[in-house]
């Protein structure tokens, strides 16, 4: 039996293959070029509250995660439990000299923070140093 053009390189009828053809050219085409060109106007409030609530994420230019770890690290945790407690990763609760330390400021807040729980005490036991 001689090969004819429509037997040779692909066992699928010329009109199936047409159509997964379109498929992978879909596939390549930018996901913007396939949805509509209306898109709706986005509201400003959004992005001022989005904004907000990224500044109220600092305190005194810490993240509340770190000032999290600072107080369990003053209740008495060791370094790895506060780290957890204050909700990092195992990995970044296991390198926390690193990771955590490293912050810029985080080592001052620590002796701040401190130094005011001492006094808070001192001044209602009258302890001296």
């Amino acid at each position: 039996m001689r090969a004819t053009k429509q037997n040779v390189g692909c066992s699928a009828p010329p009109h199936s293959r047409r159509i997964t053809a379109e498929k992978r050219h879909l596939q390549r085409v930018k996901k913007s070029d396939r949805t509509s060109s209306v898109i709706a106007p986005r509201n400003n409030t959004e992005k001022r509250t989005h904004k907000k609530r990224k500044k109220s994420d600092r305190v005194n230019g810490m993240l509340r995660r770190q000032r999290t770890f600072l107080l369990e690290k003053l209740v008495g945790l060791n370094d790895r439990e506060a780290a957890l407690a204050a909700g990092y990763a195992l990995s970044v609760a296991e390198n926390t000299k690193y990771k955590i330390w490293a912050q810029p400021g985080v080592a001052a807040e620590f002796e701040r923070l401190k130094n005011a729980a001492q006094n808070e005490l001192c001044g209602k036991n009258a302890c001296t140093n």
